[in-house]
């Protein structure tokens, strides 16, 4: 790709969404507001080549630091659990919380959602939903918001090999099937 700077307005490589090829505009040509679109767009396509093994993460830290077992308090809390691998009902949750909008990006800004456990069987979305949590909790945290995901009883019992509530779906993504 040709990368030059003209009269100081750089062109950079947009991907378009007609046609899938890579072309070039001026950067002043598209607002500001796009951006978020952008990269969110980059960040989807980053998580899932990391998610698909593409990308092993960084070794494990040699300091162990306990998580924070008290957080600074939120003007806004929102607590949903049992999700159980269904996406449309989750995102319909989140929508209804008003922490997402109508393309799944978090809108929620200084608000604290807890999501306490029971992501996983049952459903068939679970990884879904996973990659929807963590892309949220990212976006959270930039807009002065916060995601926090915890593990229950279906996590653990997954952890431990019971997978006797896990779908087929679930089982065959996950190589198992």
């Amino acid at each position: 790709m040709d990368w030059r700077e003209e009269h100081n307005q750089s062109l950079v490589p947009v991907l378009s969404k007609k046609n899938n090829q890579s072309t070039e505009v001026n950067s002043t040509s598209f607002a500001c507001k796009d951006i978020p679109n952008l990269l969110s767009s980059f960040v989807d396509t980053f998580v899932n080549f990391s998610v698909s093994g593409l990308f092993l993460p960084p070794p494990p830290s040699t300091t162990t630091s306990k998580p924070p077992t008290r957080l600074p308090s939120s003007p806004r809390l929102i607590a949903i659990g049992d999700l159980h691998g269904d996406l449309d009902k989750t995102k319909q949750a989140l929508r209804l919380a008003g922490v997402i909008d109508s393309s799944d990006r978090y809108i929620g800004g200084s608000t604290t959602v807890v999501q306490v456990g029971d992501i996983l069987d049952r459903g068939g979305g679970d990884l879904k939903i996973l990659y929807i949590l963590e892309k949220l909790k990212q976006e959270a945290a930039r807009c002065g918001g916060r995601i926090i995901t915890m593990n229950g009883n279906h996590e653990i019992m997954n952890v431990e090999g019971d997978f006797r509530y896990a779908t087929k779906v679930v089982l065959r993504n996950l190589g198992f099937g």
